[in-house]
Order: C-alpha cells, then structure tokens, then sequence
C-alpha cells in the first residue's frame, strides 16, 4: 500500500472520529441512572418546523387573529421582555435562538435524599449543530450583562473546559421574572411573631460550553459528568434502568418530544422522609393518612416511572402517556384503571351528532370491592360512614317492600360497561346553557330494573324520595341533585339546582339531568339513528389510539366545543381565563396564582367570529388500556380536513 493510500484512510479515520466526537449523544446516554426528571426533544428545528405546521400555531398566526395577537404581543413585550432585558442587562433570547439540535433538561438526584438543605442536580443541555463561535460571543454577552448588574462571579475550570459560576439566591430572581412565577401561599401560625423577610435559598449555576453545546448546572459534578458522557466515557446511564428502556420501546419512538420521570425513586425519598418524620408529629385526634400504607394499598406504590411524548406529523399530533407498573406487579385501583379489555367502540344507539363521548369497560363490582378494601385499610372511618348511609337506605326500603336486599340489588345489577355523551345545544347558547349541557350517562347492567329499585332507596337517603312517572312502559325516576354534586360539578354559588333522572333500559341503567335527552334514549334504546361508530375519518383516527387491551375510548368534537367557548370567551374574557385553567394547577399545589399578571394581555372580545376560524378545527380521539409494561393512555388530533385540502391544493 502506497504512503498516499496510507495519508488517505488516516485522513478518512480522523474524520469519522471527529464527527463521532462532534454529535450529541441520545438523551438515554446522556444521563445518568439517578435521574428524576428529563424531558427532551432529539432535533429542535424538526420540533420547531412541525410546530409551526400544527393547527393550534396556524390559527395563532391567522390575519383574523392579528387584533388579539398583537395585544397580547404588546402586553408581554412592555410588561415582561422590556423590563426582564434591562434587568438582566441582556437580551433574554440570546440562547433560544441557538437551539438547533437536542435540547434536554434533567433533574437527577445526585446525592440529595430528601433533605431540606440540600437539592438535587439539573442539568440543561442544548446543541447548537455548529454555532459555538455564536455561543461563545453570546455567553461573553451574557458574562458581561451579569457584573454590569455589580453580580459576583467567577471561573471554574472543569475537565479543561472553563465554565462561568454565578452565585444564586431567591432573591436574585429579577422583580419581572418573579411577578410571573407562581409563589408559595404565605401564612402564619396564630400568635407568632411574623418574620422579618423571606429568607434567600443559596446555590449556584454553572453555564458554559463543550464545542457548540451549551451546558447550565447547578453542580460541578454534574457537568463534569456529562462532559464525560458527551465524549463517549464508560459511566453507567439511564439507558440502563429496565424501566426507561419500557418507556423508550412503547412511548419514544418516532416522538418529537418526549419525557420520563422515575417515580420510584422519587416515591422512595417521600416514604424515607415520611417515616423519619412520624415520630415528630403532634397528638392529634384525628387519624392521619398514611401516605405509605395508600400508596402500598392504593397499588400506585408499584408504579415504575410515568413517561410521556408527543409526535408532530401532517396527519396530526398523538400525545402519549405511560405509567410503568408491569403487569405482574400491576395490584389495587391500577387494575381498575387499566379496565377490561372488550368491545369499546360507540354503541350503535349513539347518535354521530353528539359532542362528547366516552365508554369504559370497567368491570363495576370489582370497582366497589376494591374501594371497599382500599378504605378498610387506609380510611376504615370513612367506610362506617358509607356502611351507615347504606344501612339507612336499606331501613328505608324494607318499610316499603321488606323483602327487598339492597346489597343484592346491587350487586346482581353491576355490569362491565360505562357509557356517556353530551349533546350538542344550539349556536349562540349562554356561558350558564354551556354549563348544563344535556349529557346522558350508561351503566351497564344485565338486570337494570334492579339496579334502579337500588339506587331509588339509596337516593332517599342522599336528597329525598325520588318522584315516579310511566314512560313507554318503563319507570322514570326523578329526584333533585344531591348537594354534594357540587364538589365535582364545578358549578358556581346560585347556580339553579338541578333534578336527576334515571330509568332502567334494555341492558343499561341510564341517568341524565335532562329528562328529554333520557326519554330519548328510552324511545330507542338499540339504534337505528345515524350513529357515531360511522363518522367520517373516525374509523381512520380510532386505531391511532386503540387497539389490543384498549379500555377506554372517546371522542370530542372539537369543532363544536371550541364554537361554544369562543362565543362565551368573547362575551367574558375573566371566564376564559378560568376555563384556560391559568392559575389551576399552580393553586393545587398551595401556589399563589400569576395569572392575574397576564390577564389584561388577554382581551378576548378582539377575537373574530368563529366561523372565520372553523377551519382549524376537526375532531379528537382518546383512549386508555394496559399492555404487559403497564397502562397507557393515547389523545389523537387528526389534522382538520379544510387545512389538508387547501395544503393539496397549494402543491
């Protein structure tokens, strides 16, 4: 072999180490086997391109939506961007717009055992597919923005690499950015002394670069680490945990964006933590949960991991949702959320025109045995109290007819089968019609009647005797909504108290508080309308979502739902800031809410008329189930049929 041929494959081999050394690898080699938390996407600008395509960006950047769009602009550039850049003496998107390629973020425990002076490590990590030297000038940007605000700061070289460090407080957190964070509700025990200030938790960032990755941690040992896994270094990762590798094969695949958290571990430090602190707590009267004994009695102490991912094509989005808990180790309210895999397409009686739609096949006798034992052994107090309403119920109905068995009512007239819809109202209903909007709900029962005369009795002793009427030739029972219907109804103080109707059917037990809809059902009860099952593209959506141990099925008619909010959204923007949940999940969890800051963005009578941006609109389809690794949970929108026709055309 000539010296040149020899300069040729050495040139050859030096390029394929290069390249080798210069891609990223996969997040589950990134990562290391304590991570908590990581949500990624492997390519950015593939995210960012199907975004932009998807139907929810698409009717954002629709010229009938321009006078909303640009108030809501111009609220967040004057009342965040602005303030935050002179802040922070920099411009905050100085990184955002160098996410090119994975971006991952991670929270690995690395050490921390729940202690409360202690935390666990993150880990951001973003490849900019080449732009180091725009990196580079941009994080000299940022250096210089930080000591022009008087900040301390100082240099750490870590595996030869230099990284900036920057001292962190809470209280360093810019005003701006802290108006929009949700904050802990403040309160204070009775009679003591308020405190002075709130107190700053300390830490530190560390944020450099590794070629044209830019790293942020808040520990040198986590990017020491990850600078080992970037260059390929033996140490144990993520990909090693039988449980991530579930996820990846079932969930991750194809994915767009994807994440996994380990609940077990995490689920092991509360318990730890948990159990360190019993002997800490105040005699009290009242029972207090045990948070081991229902998380080991409720079976969710078994569950592995939950992951999720969310895949972007031209066909739609599929969203995807897994709790890893394998079949073997699947016990208590996880077998009842995983239902009984049978027949759950829409029954042929269900109309194509309804805007709702769910059936779960959940087997109901196993669900009260279930529910039995569970508060047995978590809330045995609170089971007296049920055994007592029963036992009320079964007083009262052996006064009327002494051989009837309440128990046996129930239990012989428990089927396998749920069923609900709603019905569409007409265009132009209030926010209050919306509310109420006819919905009819089926329990499956192989002996309906019974099940009627049962719940009949056990109404008495909720809201009253129920009144009695004919209705081709079946008996229609009516009774006034129990007052605790408001615990999940969300209805609203004033709010017109509503009458329950239910009747037994040829194979279901149906309920409704619209007596109209259940007569209705009554006066077909096995089809022959133009039912849902023959939708178009909903046998196409279905199998997207459904298969081999589906459970759970349902559907939404997006395009009608979405009319109804946005009427009522246009004629009371502080409901839709209430429907849109903004300051939901932050109150939860004992969260001070920030939406109040972001509502006069928000005008929501500058949006047009529906109709203008009906196109946008279509269809979705959900389903649950279990597979051998656990029980998963699917939400397909196939993409509105007006958009890939005018796509086709424009080809």
């Amino acid at each position: 072999m000539t010296r040149s041929k020899h300069s040729l494959l050495a040139l050859a081999g030096w390029l394929a180490a290069a390249n080798l050394l210069a891609a990223v690898p996969a997040v589950e080699k990134l990562l290391p086997e304590d991570t908590l938390l990581m949500i990624t996407t492997p390519d950015f600008e593939a995210f960012k391109a199907a975004a932009v395509k998807s139907p929810p960006l698409r009717l954002w950047q629709d010229p009938a939506m321009k006078p909303f769009r640009d108030k809501a602009a111009e609220g967040f550039n004057r009342e965040f961007l602005e303030p935050l850049r002179r802040e922070l003496q920099a411009d905050p998107g100085l990184l955002s717009g160098l996410m090119r390629g994975q971006v991952t973020f991670a929270v690995l425990q690395n050490g921390w055992q729940g202690e409360a002076d202690k935390s666990p490590g993150f880990l951001l990590l973003v490849d900019t597919k080449g732009q180091g030297g725009l990196l580079r000038t941009n994080l000299a940007q940022l250096r210089a923005g930080w000591v022009e605000r008087g900040k301390p700061l100082r240099t750490e070289r870590i595996r030869e690499l230099e990284f900036m460090v920057l001292p962190v407080a809470s209280n360093d957190v810019p005003p701006t950015l802290r108006r929009f964070l949700p904050r802990r509700l403040e309160f204070q025990e009775l009679g003591a002394k308020a405190p002075a200030g709130p107190p700053a938790s300390r830490g530190e960032m560390i944020l450099g670069q590794a070629d044209s990755v830019l790293l942020a941690a808040n520990s040198a040992r986590v990017i020491e680490q990850a600078l080992v896994r970037l260059a390929g270094g033996p140490l144990p990762a993520l990909e090693g945990l039988a449980a991530y590798q579930a996820s990846q094969a079932g969930l991750f695949r194809e994915a767009t964006a994807y994440g996994w958290l380990n609940i077990k571990a995490y689920v092991d430090i509360v318990a730890r933590q948990a159990a360190a602190n019993t002997g800490e707590r105040p005699p009290t009267p009242v029972e207090t949960l045990d948070l081991g004994k229902l998380l080991s009695s409720s079976g969710f102490g078994g569950v592995r991991s939950l992951a999720f991912s969310l895949r972007l094509s031209e066909e739609g989005w599929l969203a995807q949702v897994g709790l890893g808990v394998p079949e073997g180790s699947r016990r208590g309210l996880l077998n009842l959320l995983a239902g009984e895999s049978k027949e759950w397409n829409p029954p042929a009686f269900v109309p194509a025109d309804v805007v709702e739609f769910r059936r779960w096949r959940l087997d109901s006798k196993k669900a009260v045995d279930e529910m039995r034992r569970l508060l047995s052994e978590v809330m045995p107090e609170s089971l007296g109290g049920l055994k007592a309403i029963f036992n009320t119920a079964q007083d009262a109905a052996r006064l009327e007819d002494p051989a009837l068995d309440l128990e046996q009512c129930f239990l012989a007239g428990l089927g396998d089968d749920w069923v609900q819809y709603k019905k569409p109202l007409p265009r132009g209903a209030s926010g209050a019609q919306l509310e109420d909007a006819p919905s009819l709900t089926l329990v499956g029962s192989p002996e309906p009647a019974r099940l009627a005369a049962g719940l009949k009795w056990l109404m008495v002793v909720l809201s009253g005797k129920p009144t009695e009427r004919e209705f081709l030739g079946r008996k229609i029972y009516s009774v006034p909504m129990p007052p605790w219907q408001m615990l999940w109804s969300g209805a609203t103080p004033g709010r017109r108290q509503q009458t329950l109707h239910f009747s037994p059917g040829t194979s279901y037990l149906a309920l409704s508080t619209d007596a109209a809809f259940l007569e209705e059902y009554l006066r077909n009860p096995e089809g022959g309308v133009r039912g849902l099952r023959g939708l178009a593209g909903l046998t196409e959506a279905a199998p997207k979502v459904a298969g081999p141990g589906t459970s759970l099925f349902g559907y939404v008619n997006r395009l009608e739902t979405a009319r109804a909010e946005f009427e009522a959204w246009r004629l009371n923007s502080a409901a839709a800031t209430n429907v849109l949940g903004l300051g939901f999940l932050p109150a939860l969890a004992g969260l001070a809410q920030p939406e109040k800051s972001v509502e006069p963005w928000l005008d929501f009578s500058l949006l047009p008329a529906f109709d203008v941006l009906a196109r946008y609109f279509h269809f979705t389809v959900y389903a649950g189930g279990a597979t051998p690794e656990g029980v998963i949970f699917k939400y397909f929108a196939p993409a509105p049929p007006a958009l890939r026709a005018g796509e086709t055309a424009q080809r």
